[in-house]
Protein backbone atom coordinates (compact mmCIF):
# COMPACT_ATOMS: atom_id res chain seq x y z
CA UNK A 1 0.00 0.00 0.00
CA UNK A 2 2.39 2.56 1.19
CA UNK A 3 4.31 1.58 -2.15
CA UNK A 4 1.73 2.66 -4.49
CA UNK A 5 1.46 5.86 -2.71
CA UNK A 6 5.00 6.56 -3.17
CA UNK A 7 4.90 5.18 -7.16
CA UNK A 8 1.32 8.10 -7.35
CA UNK A 9 3.48 10.26 -5.79
CA UNK A 10 6.57 10.24 -7.86
CA UNK A 11 4.61 9.84 -10.99
CA UNK A 12 2.10 12.93 -10.19
CA UNK A 13 3.01 15.81 -12.60
CA UNK A 14 5.43 18.25 -10.82
CA UNK A 15 4.92 21.94 -11.77
CA UNK A 16 8.44 23.23 -12.73
CA UNK A 17 9.55 26.61 -12.06
CA UNK A 18 10.35 28.49 -15.34
CA UNK A 19 13.30 30.96 -14.85
CA UNK A 20 14.91 33.57 -17.43
CA UNK A 21 17.74 33.19 -19.34
CA UNK A 22 20.07 35.56 -17.17
CA UNK A 23 18.61 33.86 -13.94
CA UNK A 24 19.38 30.00 -14.85
CA UNK A 25 23.33 31.67 -15.94
CA UNK A 26 23.68 32.70 -12.32
CA UNK A 27 22.78 29.73 -10.78
CA UNK A 28 24.64 27.63 -13.22
CA UNK A 29 27.18 29.72 -13.20
CA UNK A 30 29.97 27.94 -11.43
CA UNK A 31 30.07 24.72 -13.34
CA UNK A 32 32.30 26.60 -15.82
CA UNK A 33 34.81 27.56 -13.94
CA UNK A 34 37.02 25.72 -11.29
CA UNK A 35 36.63 27.33 -7.65
CA UNK A 36 40.34 28.26 -7.58
CA UNK A 37 39.61 30.17 -10.95
CA UNK A 38 37.57 32.68 -9.58
CA UNK A 39 39.34 36.03 -8.05
CA UNK A 40 38.62 37.37 -4.48
CA UNK A 41 35.46 37.90 -3.81
CA UNK A 42 33.38 36.56 -6.54
CA UNK A 43 33.50 32.94 -5.21
CA UNK A 44 30.26 33.77 -3.13
CA UNK A 45 28.44 34.57 -6.60
CA UNK A 46 28.97 31.01 -7.67
CA UNK A 47 28.34 29.17 -4.59
CA UNK A 48 25.39 31.39 -3.60
CA UNK A 49 23.31 31.81 -7.41
CA UNK A 50 20.20 32.29 -5.35
CA UNK A 51 21.79 35.52 -3.82
CA UNK A 52 23.33 36.86 -6.80
CA UNK A 53 19.90 36.47 -8.63
CA UNK A 54 18.16 38.42 -5.67
CA UNK A 55 20.90 41.39 -5.83
CA UNK A 56 20.04 42.10 -8.90
CA UNK A 57 16.56 42.40 -8.42
CA UNK A 58 13.87 43.47 -11.11
CA UNK A 59 16.52 43.71 -13.60
CA UNK A 60 17.35 39.57 -13.32
CA UNK A 61 15.42 39.54 -16.53
CA UNK A 62 17.29 41.46 -18.35
CA UNK A 63 20.15 41.15 -20.83
CA UNK A 64 21.83 43.50 -23.02
CA UNK A 65 24.74 43.19 -25.37
CA UNK A 66 28.08 44.94 -24.80
CA UNK A 67 30.68 45.57 -27.59
CA UNK A 68 34.81 44.11 -26.55
CA UNK A 69 37.00 46.68 -26.57
CA UNK A 70 40.77 46.01 -27.09
CA UNK A 71 42.12 44.54 -24.09
CA UNK A 72 38.61 43.34 -22.42
CA UNK A 73 38.40 40.11 -20.74
CA UNK A 74 35.46 37.95 -19.59
CA UNK A 75 37.20 39.16 -16.05
CA UNK A 76 37.59 42.48 -16.78
CA UNK A 77 33.79 42.72 -18.53
CA UNK A 78 32.45 40.73 -15.32
CA UNK A 79 34.01 43.29 -13.33
CA UNK A 80 32.25 46.52 -14.96
CA UNK A 81 28.81 44.89 -14.71
CA UNK A 82 29.48 43.78 -11.31
CA UNK A 83 28.82 39.85 -11.72
CA UNK A 84 30.56 36.79 -11.52
CA UNK A 85 32.74 36.04 -14.69
CA UNK A 86 30.73 32.49 -14.55
CA UNK A 87 27.59 34.28 -15.33
CA UNK A 88 29.14 35.39 -18.54
CA UNK A 89 30.46 32.22 -19.56
CA UNK A 90 26.87 30.32 -18.85
CA UNK A 91 24.93 33.83 -21.03
CA UNK A 92 27.33 33.46 -23.93
CA UNK A 93 28.55 29.71 -24.01
CA UNK A 94 31.85 30.51 -23.59
CA UNK A 95 34.82 27.67 -22.03
CA UNK A 96 38.12 28.65 -20.77
CA UNK A 97 39.63 28.46 -23.79
CA UNK A 98 37.58 31.01 -25.32
CA UNK A 99 39.35 34.38 -26.23
CA UNK A 100 37.62 38.14 -26.43
CA UNK A 101 38.27 39.87 -29.91
CA UNK A 102 37.73 43.42 -30.02
CA UNK A 103 34.73 44.21 -32.23
CA UNK A 104 32.78 41.35 -30.66
CA UNK A 105 29.56 41.83 -28.58
CA UNK A 106 28.59 39.52 -25.64
CA UNK A 107 25.86 39.41 -23.73
CA UNK A 108 25.88 41.01 -20.10
CA UNK A 109 22.99 41.64 -17.76
CA UNK A 110 21.66 45.38 -17.63
CA UNK A 111 23.42 46.33 -14.69
CA UNK A 112 22.77 50.15 -15.48
CA UNK A 113 18.85 49.51 -16.26
CA UNK A 114 16.37 52.67 -15.40
CA UNK A 115 13.47 52.63 -13.47
CA UNK A 116 10.77 52.05 -16.19
CA UNK A 117 8.51 55.00 -17.08
CA UNK A 118 5.09 53.36 -16.09
CA UNK A 119 6.04 52.51 -12.58
CA UNK A 120 7.36 56.04 -12.18
CA UNK A 121 4.30 57.32 -13.44
CA UNK A 122 2.22 55.37 -11.21
CA UNK A 123 4.33 55.74 -7.98
CA UNK A 124 5.28 59.30 -8.30
CA UNK A 125 3.51 61.74 -5.97
CA UNK A 126 0.57 64.03 -8.17
CA UNK A 127 2.73 67.38 -9.24
CA UNK A 128 1.32 70.60 -8.16
CA UNK A 129 0.82 72.45 -10.93
CA UNK A 130 -1.57 75.86 -12.32
CA UNK A 131 -5.17 75.10 -12.44
CA UNK A 132 -5.04 75.85 -16.30
CA UNK A 133 -2.20 72.72 -16.38
CA UNK A 134 -4.10 70.39 -14.27
CA UNK A 135 -6.77 69.63 -16.82
CA UNK A 136 -3.73 68.30 -19.35
CA UNK A 137 -3.23 65.19 -16.54
CA UNK A 138 -6.53 64.43 -14.92
CA UNK A 139 -9.39 62.71 -16.21
CA UNK A 140 -10.33 65.17 -18.57
CA UNK A 141 -10.64 64.77 -22.42
CA UNK A 142 -7.97 65.07 -24.84
CA UNK A 143 -10.32 67.92 -26.86
CA UNK A 144 -10.26 69.82 -23.73
CA UNK A 145 -6.65 69.67 -23.15
CA UNK A 146 -6.00 71.28 -26.37
CA UNK A 147 -8.50 74.23 -25.75
CA UNK A 148 -7.95 75.46 -22.28
CA UNK A 149 -4.05 74.68 -21.90
CA UNK A 150 -1.85 77.71 -22.70
CA UNK A 151 0.95 77.23 -24.82
CA UNK A 152 4.04 79.37 -25.63
CA UNK A 153 5.53 81.27 -28.68
CA UNK A 154 8.79 81.27 -29.90
CA UNK A 155 11.53 83.75 -28.45
CA UNK A 156 14.59 83.07 -30.81
CA UNK A 157 12.71 81.90 -33.64
CA UNK A 158 15.27 79.51 -34.05
CA UNK A 159 14.80 76.18 -35.82
CA UNK A 160 16.06 74.27 -33.06
CA UNK A 161 13.84 75.99 -30.87
CA UNK A 162 10.43 75.31 -32.87
CA UNK A 163 12.07 71.63 -32.96
CA UNK A 164 12.05 71.02 -29.37
CA UNK A 165 8.94 73.28 -28.20
CA UNK A 166 6.97 71.03 -31.01
CA UNK A 167 7.63 68.04 -29.27
CA UNK A 168 7.39 69.07 -25.81
CA UNK A 169 3.68 69.93 -26.84
CA UNK A 170 3.00 67.25 -28.56
CA UNK A 171 4.45 65.06 -25.48
CA UNK A 172 1.79 66.88 -23.26
CA UNK A 173 3.88 69.58 -21.83
CA UNK A 174 1.85 72.76 -21.14
CA UNK A 175 1.54 75.77 -19.66
CA UNK A 176 3.89 76.72 -16.51
CA UNK A 177 5.68 73.69 -17.08
CA UNK A 178 6.27 74.24 -20.77
CA UNK A 179 8.18 77.74 -19.90
CA UNK A 180 10.08 75.91 -17.34
CA UNK A 181 11.51 73.33 -19.57
CA UNK A 182 11.74 75.55 -22.45
CA UNK A 183 13.95 78.06 -19.99
CA UNK A 184 16.09 74.88 -19.30
CA UNK A 185 16.64 73.73 -22.82
CA UNK A 186 17.43 77.12 -24.29
CA UNK A 187 20.33 77.74 -21.21
CA UNK A 188 21.56 74.24 -22.05
CA UNK A 189 22.05 74.70 -26.02
CA UNK A 190 23.55 78.35 -24.95
CA UNK A 191 19.90 79.69 -26.70
CA UNK A 192 19.78 77.48 -29.29
CA UNK A 193 23.00 77.99 -31.18
CA UNK A 194 25.23 74.79 -29.74
CA UNK A 195 24.25 71.05 -29.46
CA UNK A 196 27.46 70.18 -28.11
CA UNK A 197 29.11 70.90 -24.97
CA UNK A 198 31.62 73.40 -25.30
CA UNK A 199 35.48 72.63 -25.32
CA UNK A 200 38.29 70.52 -26.89
CA UNK A 201 39.40 66.89 -26.04
CA UNK A 202 41.64 67.97 -23.05
CA UNK A 203 38.94 69.60 -21.46
CA UNK A 204 36.78 66.76 -21.47
CA UNK A 205 39.37 64.51 -19.10
CA UNK A 206 37.33 65.95 -16.04
CA UNK A 207 34.27 62.76 -17.39
CA UNK A 208 37.76 60.41 -18.21
CA UNK A 209 38.26 57.21 -16.47
CA UNK A 210 42.19 57.99 -16.71
CA UNK A 211 42.16 61.31 -15.16
CA UNK A 212 39.15 61.80 -12.69
CA UNK A 213 37.91 58.50 -11.87
CA UNK A 214 35.33 59.15 -9.12
CA UNK A 215 33.34 61.54 -11.67
CA UNK A 216 33.78 58.93 -14.26
CA UNK A 217 32.65 56.41 -12.08
CA UNK A 218 29.65 58.58 -11.77
CA UNK A 219 29.15 59.28 -15.55
CA UNK A 220 29.45 54.99 -16.05
CA UNK A 221 32.59 56.06 -18.35
CA UNK A 222 34.55 52.88 -18.31
CA UNK A 223 37.12 53.16 -20.85
CA UNK A 224 39.94 55.62 -21.70
CA UNK A 225 38.07 58.58 -24.16
CA UNK A 226 34.81 57.95 -23.08
CA UNK A 227 34.91 61.67 -21.63
CA UNK A 228 35.25 62.81 -24.79
CA UNK A 229 33.03 60.18 -26.35
CA UNK A 230 30.23 60.51 -24.11
CA UNK A 231 30.59 64.71 -23.57
CA UNK A 232 27.35 67.21 -22.82
CA UNK A 233 24.93 66.83 -26.50
CA UNK A 234 21.66 67.99 -27.21
CA UNK A 235 18.62 70.18 -25.70
CA UNK A 236 19.68 68.95 -22.41
CA UNK A 237 23.40 68.07 -22.82
CA UNK A 238 23.18 64.76 -21.38
CA UNK A 239 26.66 63.17 -20.18
CA UNK A 240 28.42 60.37 -20.14
CA UNK A 241 28.30 56.67 -20.88
CA UNK A 242 25.26 55.69 -18.43
CA UNK A 243 22.98 58.64 -19.51
CA UNK A 244 23.38 57.74 -23.66
CA UNK A 245 22.88 54.38 -22.62
CA UNK A 246 20.05 54.45 -21.11
CA UNK A 247 18.38 57.08 -23.37
CA UNK A 248 19.23 54.49 -26.06
CA UNK A 249 16.70 52.50 -24.90
CA UNK A 250 14.40 55.10 -23.92
CA UNK A 251 14.25 56.53 -27.40
CA UNK A 252 15.39 53.17 -29.56
CA UNK A 253 18.23 55.00 -31.20
CA UNK A 254 22.03 53.48 -30.23
CA UNK A 255 23.33 56.39 -28.96
CA UNK A 256 26.29 54.36 -27.28
CA UNK A 257 27.95 53.38 -30.54
CA UNK A 258 26.77 56.18 -31.95
CA UNK A 259 26.95 59.43 -29.67
CA UNK A 260 26.89 61.87 -32.03
CA UNK A 261 23.58 61.41 -32.97
CA UNK A 262 22.36 63.04 -29.63
CA UNK A 263 23.09 66.18 -31.77
CA UNK A 264 20.74 65.96 -34.25
CA UNK A 265 17.71 68.23 -33.27
CA UNK A 266 15.10 65.46 -33.88
CA UNK A 267 16.49 63.38 -31.85
CA UNK A 268 18.05 65.38 -29.04
CA UNK A 269 14.35 66.77 -28.97
CA UNK A 270 13.19 63.12 -27.88
CA UNK A 271 16.18 62.76 -25.53
CA UNK A 272 15.05 66.35 -23.94
CA UNK A 273 11.60 65.25 -23.25
CA UNK A 274 12.26 61.74 -22.26
CA UNK A 275 15.14 63.51 -19.59
CA UNK A 276 12.52 65.60 -18.34
CA UNK A 277 9.16 63.63 -17.72
CA UNK A 278 11.50 60.76 -15.83
CA UNK A 279 14.45 62.61 -14.16
CA UNK A 280 12.47 66.14 -13.67
CA UNK A 281 8.73 65.85 -13.34
CA UNK A 282 9.14 63.24 -10.69
CA UNK A 283 10.90 66.07 -8.72
CA UNK A 284 8.98 69.25 -8.94
CA UNK A 285 6.18 70.22 -6.95
CA UNK A 286 6.30 74.04 -8.01
CA UNK A 287 7.35 75.07 -12.01
CA UNK A 288 7.64 78.11 -10.70
CA UNK A 289 10.30 77.68 -8.53
CA UNK A 290 12.98 77.43 -11.22
CA UNK A 291 16.07 76.31 -8.80
CA UNK A 292 14.00 73.57 -7.90
CA UNK A 293 14.06 72.60 -11.42
CA UNK A 294 17.04 73.25 -12.37
CA UNK A 295 18.73 71.02 -9.65
CA UNK A 296 17.45 67.17 -11.59
CA UNK A 297 19.36 69.11 -14.73
CA UNK A 298 22.66 71.10 -13.23
CA UNK A 299 23.10 70.29 -9.11
CA UNK A 300 25.14 73.03 -8.91
CA UNK A 301 22.73 75.29 -10.45
CA UNK A 302 25.15 76.59 -12.70
CA UNK A 303 23.49 79.62 -15.03
CA UNK A 304 20.83 79.72 -12.07
CA UNK A 305 20.51 83.33 -12.99
CA UNK A 306 20.21 82.90 -17.13
CA UNK A 307 17.60 80.14 -16.22
CA UNK A 308 15.41 82.59 -14.36
CA UNK A 309 15.56 85.32 -16.81
CA UNK A 310 14.57 82.75 -19.67
CA UNK A 311 11.94 81.38 -17.35
CA UNK A 312 10.67 84.92 -17.06
CA UNK A 313 11.00 85.53 -21.04
CA UNK A 314 8.69 82.48 -21.57
CA UNK A 315 6.10 83.44 -19.10
CA UNK A 316 5.80 86.77 -21.19
CA UNK A 317 5.72 84.74 -24.29
CA UNK A 318 2.70 82.31 -22.95
CA UNK A 319 -0.33 82.76 -25.37
CA UNK A 320 -4.07 80.78 -24.52
CA UNK A 321 -5.11 78.74 -27.55
CA UNK A 322 -7.78 81.89 -28.64
CA UNK A 323 -5.44 84.55 -28.38
CA UNK A 324 -4.36 85.54 -32.00
CA UNK A 325 -2.14 88.43 -30.56
CA UNK A 326 1.49 88.46 -30.69
CA UNK A 327 2.87 87.71 -27.78
CA UNK A 328 4.86 89.88 -25.19
CA UNK A 329 8.43 89.27 -25.05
Amino acid sequence: MRLRELDNTITAPVKVQEFSELERAIMEGGHCLEDEELEEGWKDWVAGGAMALSALGAQAGDIVSQEVKAGDTVYSIARDNGVSPSVLYKLNGFNNNTKLQPGQYVKVPDVYKDEKPATKQTTKPEIKKPSALRTAVNQEPAKATTTTAPTIQTITNSPLEKIVLAAAIKNGITGTELAAFMAQVAHESHDFQSMVEYGGSLDFRKYDIRYNPKKAKELGNKYAGDGNRYKGRGFIQITGRYNYRIASKAIGVDLVKNPALAEDPTIAAKIAVWFWKHRVQPKVDNWNDVRDVTKPINPGLNGLEDREENFKDYLAAMVSPTDKTSAKV
